[in-house]
């Protein structure tokens, strides 16, 4: 008798145990996950078609308890070189996900890139508090217009203001402003121009809190050149950019204020990463591609790059896309000689946005063959902080296909449309 009731005490012993394990273990399997939080419509926060904005966040443990990483989402901009052509591209996008927050999902899971919660996949962020913040405004995370603009019989909403801080006041609520060490802004394409906009605006706004954090930024793919297109023969890009801000900047302008001092009269430069750079004061490291796919489609107008290739173009595009890169990795390079606390991680590639890729992927190194992996930079990036010396330009000297690793990767997008 008393040797089964040791025997019976052992079982439910070890059956309790089993029971903790297996909560523990759904904890750190839920605690992963990334949750979705719908702000109310008296937030002023909305999507351009009039519906709820929200965000996702996966909470932080252990060393990254007090840590947070916000990742804006890409997506380009509503386009146009006159007020009705810009409003009919956002017209069409209020059905699309980025116009809309009818179709996001709810419960995602877990996300990829500097989002992910896999050690290896991203050792810098994985156990970090970790915010997706959508994009549903049209214009870039910024602008803002009190009244909806009736076009077509459609209202649409222009609050990409008010959605940033809405969001950005939630996700420091749930670390606490006094207890933040660190605070990431990431985020590719459209996201990484909202990287340049807005991660001076966050260290300002987390020192007016009386918050020690220590601010970082790292936008992918968001050095958007203004650049002659070759079809046209215009600045395309520059006059779609001002036409955005006569639409949606003119109840709010754009973040930087010092930049605005600067360019009284063509405040709309505002809006370009190669002016916001001179402005940033925290540690900042822009990971940009040498040969940017969209940008080589959509500023420099030529079409003919594809699947991590040049070889389809003709040798007069090749010409103008070897200038490009010239162009922007000069510009660049004059940033990095008047900022030390800015750095730089460009491959010889033809790419636009890294952040859905392996970001320990030796085809993304730089220089070819090196081990410099996004991972790798952002890691050296990180350790050094404001003193950037010595970890500041790694940028390929060679011209595709050079950087024979990622010569002719196919990569993946960073975002859907529909």
């Amino acid at each position: 008798m008393r040797r089964l009731n040791l025997l019976n005490i052992f079982m439910i012993s070890l059956t309790i145990l089993l029971i903790i394990l297996q909560l523990n273990s759904s904890e750190n399997v839920s605690s992963s996950l990334f949750t979705y939080n719908e702000f109310p419509l008296s937030s002023g926060a909305r999507c351009l078609d009039g519906s709820n904005y929200g965000a996702y966040f996966s909470s932080g443990e252990g060393t990254g308890k007090y840590s947070i990483l916000i990742s804006f989402w890409g997506g380009g901009w509503c386009g146009g070189l006159d007020r009705n052509s810009f409003l009919d591209s956002c017209l069409e996008r209020a059905n699309s996900n980025l116009g809309s927050s009818k179709t996001w999902q709810k419960t995602p899971g877990e996300l990829y890139g500097l989002l992910s919660s896999d050690p290896e996949k991203n050792p810098n962020f994985y156990n970090w508090n970790r915010f997706d913040i959508p994009y549903c405004d049209g214009s870039g995370h910024q602008g803002y217009v009190q009244d909806p603009i009736n076009y077509k019989d459609t209202n649409l909403y222009f609050r990409g203001h008010k959605n940033v801080l809405t969001a950005l006041q939630w996700a420091i609520s749930q670390v606490g402003s006094k207890y933040i060490d660190k605070f990431v802004v990431s985020g590719c394409s459209a996201g990484g121009l909202a990287t340049f906009n807005w991660t001076q605006y966050i260290s300002d706004y987390l020192a007016n809190l009386g918050s020690k954090a220590q601010v970082y930024g790292i936008p992918d793919s968001g050095f958007f050149v203004d650049h002659l297109n070759q079809v046209t023969k215009d600045f395309d890009y520059r006059k779609s950019m001002q036409q955005l801000y006569l639409v949606v900047n003119q109840e709010v302008a754009p973040i930087s204020t010092e930049c605005l001092k600067d360019h009284k009269g063509e405040e709309y430069m505002c809006l370009f990463a190669q002016n916001l750079s001179n402005y940033i004061k925290t540690p900042f490291l822009m990971e940009q591609p040498g040969y940017d796919s969209w940008q080589i489609d959509n500023i420099l107008g030529e079409n003919c790059a594809d699947a991590g290739s040049i070889s389809k173009c003709s040798k007069e595009q090749q010409v103008n896309l070897q200038e490009y890169k010239k162009s922007q990795n000069t510009l660049i390079k004059q940033i990095l000689a008047k900022k030390p606390n800015m750095a730089v991680w460009c491959p010889a590639c033809l790419k636009h946005c890294f952040g859905q890729d392996d970001l320990n992927s030796t085809s993304w190194a730089v220089p070819d063959a090196s081990g410099n992996t996004i991972n790798k930079a952002i890691e050296k990036f990180m350790k050094a902080g404001m003193d950037q010396t010595g970890n500041r330009d790694m940028d390929d000297e060679v011209d595709w296909p050079d950087n024979k690793g990622c010569a002719n990767v196919k990569a993946k997008f960073c975002y859907k449309t529909k």
